[in-house]
């Protein structure tokens, strides 16, 4: 562990009091309120104050725990709840181009390994003489097939945002770096 300063030590202090009322506030069920709710609750967490990498990730982590947590009480279809909690981790890691990168090679990874589970269950249906989808287990080889698309349609949609703010930032550190090439 990094050692951290006695300010720091009152800032994780102040997070770990705000993660801790996270548990008692009712949050939307609607999409557009929880999004609001969540930057609402970012904003606040954010305006504490600042700390050191490691403290600010396990701060993070804690903080992003507490309102899954509460995210998984409400009743939303699977993939409203991945997109939510996808979007709070974003929220996280925003700023940091070493932890996008990983998260894009993560999700990569992730898309490639669904991608071959997808080919493998449509070989395996080929093999069937009775291929037919009233054949129960055609039936739930298909199901499974529909959900790893699913899936990788969500991680593809995840991969792109992460794309996105990749090169945003890469957008906003070129002029850094032909400012201080030129001084």
């Amino acid at each position: 562990y990094e050692k951290i300063s006695l300010e720091e030590e009152k800032i994780l202090k102040k997070k770990d009091e705000f993660i801790s009322s996270l548990e008692k506030e009712k949050i939307p069920d609607e999409i557009k309120e929880l999004n609001k709710f969540i930057h609402a609750k970012w904003e606040n967490f954010n305006s504490i104050g600042n700390l050191k990498s490691n403290a600010y990730m396990i701060s993070f982590t804690n903080f992003s725990k507490a309102l899954n947590k509460l995210i998984d009480g409400l009743k939303l279809k699977k993939s409203d709840n991945e997109t939510v909690k996808f979007n709070i981790k974003i929220l996280g890691i925003e700023k940091d181009p070493k932890k996008i990168k990983n998260e894009v090679q993560l999700l990569k990874r992730k898309i490639e390994d669904i991608n071959s589970k997808v080919l493998q269950l449509e070989n395996n249906i080929d093999f069937f003489s009775d291929s037919s989808s009233k054949n129960p287990l055609i039936k739930d080889v298909l199901e499974k097939i529909s959900d790893h698309k699913n899936e990788s349609i969500f991680l593809d949609n995840c991969l792109s945002r992460l794309k996105s703010i990749e090169r945003k930032i890469k957008k906003n550190l070129e002029p850094k770096k032909i400012n201080s090439e030129n001084n």
